[in-house]
């Protein structure tokens, strides 16, 4: 799976790899899902960075804050750092901001991700 992330040509095939890896729990992926941070296809990237989100890791909030502020970057790939970013923070073992993200399917008003984002 981490040579999928690593290779493939196919953007969806990069990202069920991604969540694959998340979704197995395999803490060893983490560098390449970071390094996947770079890839074109934003569907890849979404993909990766709710798989980074998964794990919980606080080693991840800078690479995932750095990818929000890049101003290449686009509102779908940003309000998914946000989301992320909320899953890694959040105290409970069922992350609570992820319902929040859930109930605005994916999307949070403007002024409210500045906000979440200052959280960071």
């Amino acid at each position: 799976l981490q040579n999928v992330v690593k290779t493939s040509m196919t953007p969806e095939l990069k990202a069920a790899a991604a969540i694959a890896l998340a979704n197995i729990g395999n803490r060893e992926a983490i560098p390449v899902l970071v390094e996947a941070l770079k890839e074109r296809s934003n569907y890849a990237r979404q993909s990766t960075i709710v798989a980074l989100g998964y794990f919980r890791d606080i080693a991840t909030i800078k690479p995932m804050q750095d990818v929000y502020a890049d101003a290449q970057s686009g509102n779908d790939v940003r309000t998914i750092c946000v989301v992320s970013l909320g899953y890694i923070v959040d105290r409970f073992e069922r992350p609570v901001f992820k319902q929040l993200g859930l109930d605005f399917n994916y999307t949070l008003p403007g002024e409210l991700l500045e906000l979440v984002m200052k959280l960071f």
